[in-house]
């Protein structure tokens, strides 16, 4: 009888980890940014060397690089969400800082504030508040990697063509409604 109710309270317990599931997120979300590294990799080695009328995409390279760069950072951002609540679990924290914690995971000023606020309140959520500020330099980098070299390429069998205008009468304007 005993155990059953032994059984019962642990199924109950958030720290059970057959109850774990809120950091399946996370792990997800940082597989796919190891994903798109991949991805990445093989986007670069495809477009190596290839000439920019044969790109078929709707978008530049550039900018399918800078997507790339940001979507790399929702696991930074879930990750920071996540940490939030354990920094409350480990110890007992002011309550402020989950206030800051969670500005932290919404974009680059809240990790500033995060980094000058609570200086080494939790080590992993300032390296992950840093990373968030060293991001917004991810963008620009990312749309500057691609160089596009403009070189002069000789055509065979080709002549130039330009129209020239010999003369000129009112009377072809009036006659194309222009006047």
């Amino acid at each position: 009888m005993e155990e059953g109710i032994k059984q019962v309270a642990s199924d109950k317990n958030p720290l059970n980890p057959t109850r774990n599931f809120w950091w399946y997120w996370e792990i997800g979300v940082c597989l796919l940014s190891v994903l798109l590294i991949g991805l990445l990799i093989v986007f670069l080695m495809r477009i190596n060397q290839r000439r920019r009328s044969t790109w078929t995409l709707g978008v530049e390279p550039n900018t399918v690089m800078a997507i790339f760069a940001t979507l790399m950072m929702v696991s930074v951002v879930s990750c920071i969400s996540q940490l939030k609540w354990n920094h409350f679990k480990v110890r007992a924290n002011p309550l402020h800082h989950l206030d800051i914690i969670d500005d932290c995971s919404r974009g680059p000023w809240g990790a500033f504030n995060l980094l000058i606020r609570t200086p080494g309140a939790n080590p992993i959520i300032s390296v992950l508040a840093a990373v968030t500020i060293i991001a917004l330099g991810m963008e620009p980098v990312a749309q500057q990697l691609l160089e596009t070299r403009h070189r002069i390429a000789p055509l065979n069998n080709a002549s130039a063509e330009i129209d020239v205008a010999l003369s000129w009468s009112s009377e072809a304007l009036k006659s194309l409604g222009a006047f």
